[in-house]
């Protein structure tokens, strides 16, 4: 299998996509951890080994990156959008900072062994934009991460590679909260594929990034959007 012998820890991995990206990567034959900010779920859900972080508060942040120093963590995948909106946003400098932090260890980590992957996942639409057919729907994935996208050609030399996915609108419970019925008919008729994404269209994009078969993205973002910059 691709990542045999691999690890991979998915930040905010408890929601349908973590969960689509933390089965992907184990069926591919990474060993997956996943992490919340929420005590409880940690405590109680066995799908995945689960790593309690708060990346509010920097000597929670210490403590795991000590325990996962031990998981030598191959893969690390983020999601941004929920990692910035499970963060108190009054505190949003002391907890990207705190990340840094968390990643520079885990690159230092990854240059040991002279491999690794760092994905960041933004499903976070614009939608008054898409409902003006603008093809650039999406905002960046890289926003308040743009430090990885600046680290990454620094660290390709050390077998490194650090991307960005950004998604169309997901198809999960809570799209009816985002869009009324008849915005998301107006959408779909600009979207190629005739659907919102799925989980599980970021998760195998996730798993082709995340292994030896990606050798030649850095830096990117790719856009998964059903088609719809194509109109």
């Amino acid at each position: 299998m691709l990542l045999n012998g691999k690890t991979a820890l998915v930040i905010h991995g408890t929601n349908n996509m973590g969960q689509a990206i933390a089965l992907h990567l184990q069926a591919a034959g990474a060993s997956v951890f996943v992490s919340s900010s929420d005590r409880t779920y940690c405590e109680h859900d066995l799908s995945f080994p689960h790593l309690y972080m708060d990346f509010t508060n920097s000597n929670i942040v210490k403590k795991r990156a000590k325990e996962i120093e031990n998981l030598k963590i191959d893969i690390l995948v983020v999601q941004t959008e929920t990692f910035l909106v499970n963060s108190k946003t009054n505190r949003k400098k002391e907890v990207l900072d705190n990340f840094q932090a968390f990643n520079n260890m885990i690159i230092k980590k990854m240059t040991e062994r002279a491999w690794g992957r760092i994905i960041l996942i933004n499903n976070e639409t614009d939608i008054e934009l898409l409902l003006k057919n603008k093809p650039a729907f999406h905002k960046t994935s890289w926003g308040e991460f743009d430090f990885l996208q600046k680290l990454a050609p620094q660290v390709v030399s050390e077998g490194i590679l650090i991307n960005a996915i950004a998604s169309h609108l997901l198809a999960t419970d809570d799209l009816k909260e985002k869009v009324t019925i008849e915005q998301s008919e107006k959408i779909l008729r600009k979207t190629v594929m005739g659907r919102f994404a799925l989980p599980e269209d970021i998760a195998r994009c996730v798993t082709f990034l995340a292994s030896p078969q990606n050798s030649f993205l850095c830096g990117e973002e790719l856009t998964l959007d059903g088609g719809y910059g194509s109109q």
